[in-house]
C-alpha cells in the first residue's frame, strides 16, 4: 500500500467488516484531514466524535526465548506468559528486545502463532527485515510483543489514559469491525469544562472520551500530553471543534 492514501469526504465515513487497509494506513482527504485505520476492540461498539486509544497491554514482557536468535533471522519464538494469543493478534504490532545489553531493535511483526498460555509460540516479521544482533537463551535475554497502537482500540476512560491516545472516530466503529480515527486536522470532540480558544486540549481524567483545557501548572494534567488546540469556547458536556495534532502540527 502507498504510505498515504488519497480518500474523498466520505471515505473517512465508511466502515467495514472484512480489513480493507493494513492497521495503521494513513487516510488524507481534499481538505487536509488525515485519518489511521483502526479495528475498534471486541467489548463496546465505538462512538462518534469521542477521543480513542489503544488497548491496555497485556502481559506479554519479557518472554524467554526457545531458540537463540542468529543475526538475520526473520522470525523468533518464545514462552507465552499467562494470557492467550490468538492467530495474527499481533500482525502489525511489534517486536522488542528488552533486559539484555542489546535493548531495543523494534521490529514490525508481520505474523504470529496462536499461542496458549505458557505455551511456545512464533513470531515473523516482515519481508526485507530481521534482527541485527544475536540473542542467546539466557534468563536476562528476553523479548517483549506489542500490539498495534490501532488494534481493539477503546474510549479513553474516566481517568488518565491508560493507553497511547490514537484519535476521534467520526463515525460509529461496531465492535471488531475496521473504520478511521482522525489524527490530524479540523476535528469534532466531546468536551469537559472550560477550554480557552488557541490553548492546548488534554484528555479528560473525569469524563470518558472527552477532552478538557491542558494547564501546565497541574502537573498530572501536563503529564497526560496534547491532544490538539481548542477553535471554539463548547459548553461544557456538548462538542466542539478543535483542531487535533497527534501527528503534524
Amino acid at each position: 500500500m502507498p504510505n498515504t492514501v488519497q480518500g474523498s469526504y466520505a471515505t473517512p465515513y465508511e466502515t467495514e467488516a472484512a480489513q480493507l487497509y493494513p492497521l495503521g494506513q494513513r487516510l488524507e482527504c481534499p481538505n487536509g484531514r488525515t485519518y489511521r485505520y483502526a479495528e475498534m476492540g471486541a467489548t463496546t461498539a465505538g462512538e462518534i466524535a469521542k477521543l480513542y486509544q489503544s488497548e491496555v497491554n497485556d502481559n506479554w514482557d519479557t518472554l524467554s526465548l526457545t531458540s537463540a536468535i542468529v543475526a538475520g533471522d526473520t522470525s523468533v519464538a518464545f514462552t507465552n506468559g499467562a494470557t492467550d494469543i490468538k492467530l495474527n493478534e499481533f500482525a502489525g504490532g511489534y517486536v522488542i528486545y528488552e533486559e539484555t545489553d542489546n535493548l531495543g531493535e523494534p521490529h514490525r511483526i508481520r505474523a504470529n502463532t496462536a499461542t496458549s498460555p505458557a505455551g511456545a509460540g512464533t513470531v515473523y516479521l516482515f519481508k526485507g527485515d530481521s534482527f541485527q544482533v544475536a540473542l542467546g537463551v539466557t534468563g536476562n535475554d528476553v523479548i517483549t510483543l506489542v500490539k498495534s497502537p490501532v488494534k481493539d482500540i477503546i474510549i479513553t476512560p474516566a481517568s488518565e489514559p491508560t493507553g497511547i491516545v490514537v484519535g476521534i472516530p467520526q463515525v460509529v466503529i461496531a465492535v471488531d469491525q475496521f473504520g478511521w480515527v482522525q489524527t490530524h486536522g479540523v476535528a469534532s470532540c466531546l468536551i469537559d469544562g472550560t477550554v480557552f480558544i488557541a490553548k492546548e486540549l488534554r484528555p479528560s481524567e473525569s469524563i470518558a472520551g472527552a477532552v478538557a483545557a491542558l494547564d501546565y501548572d497541574e502537573v498530572d494534567d501536563a503529564d497526560t500530553g496534547v491532544v490538539g488546540r481548542c477553535m471554539e469556547v463548547a459548553p461544557d458536556t456538548e462538542f466542539g471543534h478543535l483542531f487535533i495534532s497527534l501527528e503534524g502540527l
